[in-house]
């Protein structure tokens, strides 16, 4: 289904102004989390899969403007997202704000907000997401059955594991690899248990892969989802 520029800006500014943004819980406190999500230089590395670089053009204490390029199809413009100008303001200090303010016209003055709440057992609340996913959600919206979907569900695997091994510790969400010591006793290591499997739609290849443990036999599957290269045109 094809959108145009219009159908994407008012869903992003329906996400604005009526509050619709993603939930998660990270077991960290509201200070860790917000200062692990307020150092947007250090994206290019935490997310380096996704993201190309990030220069920073203007700095204050409590503010932030960069520029940034994500390696992000626009399947419906058979394009990428270009060179993006981005302007972040950390007040108050459980929030991030941050504006669109010139790259790709669609987006161009949207508005989006990261949240952070404490919960009673000493873990956060973060309502909203970083501006790439953003967009990413966003573009993803209009095609389930799409390349777009099935790149952004990817792109949020990716996340997850990032934020869930750099924020919060989970080791255990590592990329699986022959050799890797067991998660759960500790003691063996992972072998291959079966050969991977894949599956293909489209443009998009589904693999599973599982290894099982050579001491106490746990069993641990991974399912990945990508995008061939044709998804992309230069």
């Amino acid at each position: 289904m094809d959108f145009t520029p219009n159908d994407l800006r008012s869903l992003a500014e329906n996400y604005y102004y009526h509050g619709f943004r993603t939930t998660k819980t990270v077991k960290s406190t509201i200070e860790t989390a917000y200062l692990y999500y307020k150092d947007i230089s250090s994206y290019s590395s935490r997310y380096s899969k996704y993201c190309e670089k990030i220069d920073v053009l203007l700095e204050s204490e409590l503010s932030l403007k960069t520029k940034e390029l994500w390696r992000i199809p626009i399947k419906s413009e058979k394009t990428h997202l270009p060179l993006i100008t981005i302007q972040y303001n950390f007040s108050p200090t459980n929030e991030i704000t941050y504006e669109f303010m010139d790259g790709y016209e669609p987006i161009k003055g949207i508005k989006n907000k990261i949240v952070f709440e404490t919960k009673t057992d000493g873990s956060t609340i973060v309502k909203g997401d970083i501006p790439v996913m953003f967009i990413a959600s966003l573009l993803g919206q209009f095609d389930k059955d799409s390349e777009q979907y099935h790149f952004y569900t990817e792109m949020v695997m990716y996340f997850n594991i990032r934020d869930g091994v750099d924020l919060e510790g989970k080791k255990g969400m590592e990329p699986f690899k022959v050799g890797n010591l067991c998660t759960k006793c500790g003691k063996g290591h992972l072998e291959f248990f079966y050969k991977p499997s894949d599956s293909r739609g489209g443009n998009v290849r589904t693999r599973t892969d599982s290894w099982k443990c050579d001491s106490c036999g746990q069993i641990f599957t991974a399912f990945n989802v990508t995008s061939y290269d044709d998804i992309f045109v230069n």
